[in-house]
C-alpha cells in the first residue's frame, strides 16, 4: 500500500492521514485520536499539542501489508524526535545515500527541508512510536541562550528558512529517556495535569536527547554496602511491578545517587535498571496466564500495562507468542 503525502506542516500531515486511510477520529480529554479502519490496519495515533510549535503523538498500530509513505513539505518543518518502543520503520530521504532506520532502544533526531522522503514499514508487526515534533520557534523559546550550544548542521537550517537540507542523527537511549517514556507512556493523569506532566517529560526528552553522551571509561568498583543497596533495588522492583518508582525515586528509597544505582544495575545483574524492570514483568505476566485465574487484560493491568496492544507486543517479542495463545497451552 502507498500513500502520499505533500503538506505544509505536521497539522496538514494528520489531515492528509485521516482523509487518505479514512482513519475516524474521537477527541478523548481534549486529545486527537486516529482510529485505523481494518482494511488499512489496527491500532491509533494519538495526537497532543503540548503548547503552540510543540506536538506529542503517541502511536502504536499495525498495518496487514507493508506501507510505503511518500512525504514532500513545502512549508515550515518541524524539528522530529522518534523514540521506537516496538517495530520497526526505515525512512529515506532523496539524495542520501544511507537509510533512517527506526528500532526499538534507539532515538532518532531529523530536521529536513526541501527533500522529499519515503517511510516505509513492514506488515504485521506491531509498530509503537513516542514522537515529537517541535517547530522553530518552539526550538528558539525552549533552548534560549543555548541555542548557539545546539548542533550547527541543525543551527544553520532553523536560522536560514530558505536553506533546503535536513539534519540527521541517531543514538541509542539511555536509562534516563527510558525512564521519561515509560511515564509519558502510563501517565496517571487526566485533564490539565496531565498536559501539563506530558509537557514536562516531552520538554525533559528534548533535552536528553541533546546531551553528550556520557564518556565510556572503566566503571569503578562497588562497594559490599552498595551491592546489598543495588539488590534492596531490585527487590523493591519486584514488589512494585504494577506501578514502579522513577529512577530517582528508587535511588532515594535505596540511599544511592542515580548514577551509583544505573552503574550498579549493569555490574551486579548485567541489565538496565528499565531492562531488569521489564524482564520481572514479563516473568510475572507468564506466571499468572499460567495459573490461568486471569484473563490476558487482568494480567496486563497486573504488571503494570495500562495499553492491552503494548503488553501484547511486549509479550510476544518475549516469548514469541502472544499471551492469549500461551495461556491455552497445555
Amino acid at each position: 500500500m502507498k500513500l502520499h503525502f505533500s503538506v505544509r506542516d505536521i497539522d496538514e500531515l494528520f489531515e492528509q492521514l485521516q482523509r487518505q486511510t479514512g482513519a475516524a477520529v474521537r477527541l478523548e480529554d481534549g486529545e486527537t485520536v486516529l482510529q485505523l479502519p481494518p482494511p488499512i490496519g489496527e491500532g491509533t495515533i494519538r495526537r497532543i499539542a503540548l503548547r503552540p510549535g510543540l506536538l506529542l503523538t503517541l502511536d502504536n498500530y499495525a498495518y496487514p501489508e507493508a506501507v510505503s509513505c511518500e512525504l514532500s513539505a513545502h512549508g515550515t518543518p518541524s524539528l522530529a524526535l522518534s523514540f521506537c518502543t516496538a517495530g520497526h520503520a526505515q525512512g529515506r530521504l532523496a539524495g542520501v545515500r544511507t537509510p533512517f532506520d527506526g528500532c526499538p532502544g534507539q532515538v532518532n533526531l531529523g530536521f529536513v527541508r526541501g527533500l522529499p522522503g519515503v517511510l516505509t514499514y513492514q506488515p504485521r508487526q506491531p509498530l509503537a512510536f513516542v514522537e515529537l515534533f517541535i517547530e522553530p520557534e518552539a526550538i528558539f523559546q525552549l533552548s534560549g541562550a543555548q541555542f548557539e550550544q545546539l548542533p550547527a548542521p541543525l543551527r544553520r537550517l532553523i536560522e536560514l528558512p530558505d536553506r533546503e537540507g535536513y539534519f540527521a542523527q541517531s543514538r541509542q537511549t539511555t536509562i534516563a529517556m527510558q525512564s521519561a517514556i515509560h511515564q509519558i507512556l502510563h501517565c496517571p493523569y487526566r485533564g490539565l495535569t496531565r498536559r501539563l506532566y506530558l509537557e514536562s517529560k516531552a520538554i525533559e526528552l528534548v533535552a536528553l536527547a541533546f546531551e553528550p553522551p556520557a564518556p565510556c571509561g572503566p566503571s569503578p568498583k562497588l562497594r559490599p554496602e552498595h551491592i546489598e543497596r543495588i539488590r534492596l533495588a531490585k527487590e523493591i522492583l519486584l514488589l512494585r511491578l504494577d506501578e514502579p518508582p522513577s529512577l530517582m525515586d528508587l535511588a532515594r528509597q535505596v540511599g544511592l545517587n542515580d548514577c551509583t544505582l544505573k552503574r550498579g544495575f549493569r555490574q551486579v545483574f548485567a541489565t538496565t535498571v528499565f531492562g531488569c524492570l521489564h524482564q520481572q514483568r514479563m516473568e510475572r505476566a507468564r506466571e499468572l496466564l499460567v495459573l490461568g485465574r486471569l484473563n490476558v487484560t487482568e494480567v496486563a493491568l497486573s504488571v503494570g500495562y495500562a495499553s492491552l496492544s503494548a503488553f501484547n507486543a511486549a509479550f510476544k517479542r518475549r516469548f514469541g507468542v502472544n499471551p492469549g495463545a500461551y495461556r491455552k497451552l497445555p
